[in-house]
């Protein structure tokens, strides 16, 4: 009997000493304090287009007015995300504009392009593209179309990823069967 309680004893502060080895538990002789926290870091700055919905508007507007294509922005809403504020509106029966505003600035954070390839998407494309980014030359431009196959009669819509980063923006062209084609602009630093 003896033996059957030292040998009780002897596992239990052997668990007990495990634990406080393994794990940092508390015993009613060990207490422990908790380990002290950094500051929290400072959050970098949400990337964007650095223009706000209202001014890529005008822009947009503006461009496709100077270029003779059909396509406006009239009343655009913006809506109250979760996390970032989305703006939709359909520019024709095949092409719809998304865009994401960053909630705490009001800045576009995106602007994307869904639809279909035809003339309607590549005004858009066209549009957006300087709209975003309004230093382009020409022929910068011309390099961002080429760059991303926009311009090959072998671009697969259904099946390719492409994008390229064009002064401080990045531009993104996605393919898939479900959806279309998707055309994004957005900053350099977003990934």
């Amino acid at each position: 009997m003896a033996l059957h309680k030292a040998l009780r004893l002897l596992t239990v502060t052997t668990a007990m000493a495990l634990c406080v080895m393994l794990v940092g538990c508390n015993t009613p002789s060990t207490t422990t304090s908790p380990a002290p926290t950094a500051p929290p870091a400072a959050s970098k700055p949400v990337p964007n287009l650095g223009i706000t919905p209202d001014e890529f508007k005008s822009r947009f507007n503006a461009i496709s007015e100077k270029e003779q294509y059909k396509l406006r922005i009239d009343n655009m809403v913006v809506e109250d995300g979760a996390v970032q504020n989305v703006i939709k509106y359909p520019l024709g029966e095949k092409l719809e504009l998304i865009a994401a505003v960053n909630k705490t600035n009001g800045f576009l954070r995106n602007v994307s392009l869904i639809g279909v390839m035809d003339e309607t998407y590549e005004a858009g494309i066209k549009i957006v593209t300087k709209a975003t980014n309004p230093d382009l030359t020409e022929s910068e431009y011309k390099e961002i179309y080429r760059g991303l196959s926009l311009l090959s009669d072998s671009f697969d819509f259904a099946n390719m990823k492409t994008d390229m980063v064009m002064r401080d923006k990045r531009y993104v062209v996605k393919g898939a069967k479900a959806f279309g084609l998707t055309f994004t602009a957005q900053s350099a630093e977003d990934p």
